[in-house]
């Protein structure tokens, strides 16, 4: 599921020339995290 997350914030990052953070917390506590490089 987290990678699913992941790939979908990749994608929407690229189409839509955003910058996107993600951050998700696991069940136990873990902290995963995504930014989209910058395009300048």
């Amino acid at each position: 599921r987290r990678n699913g997350i992941m790939k979908k914030a990749k994608e929407i990052s690229v189409l839509c020339d955003a910058q996107v953070s993600l951050v998700i917390f696991s069940s136990l506590g873990k902290m995963f995290e995504y930014c989209s490089p910058s395009t300048t």
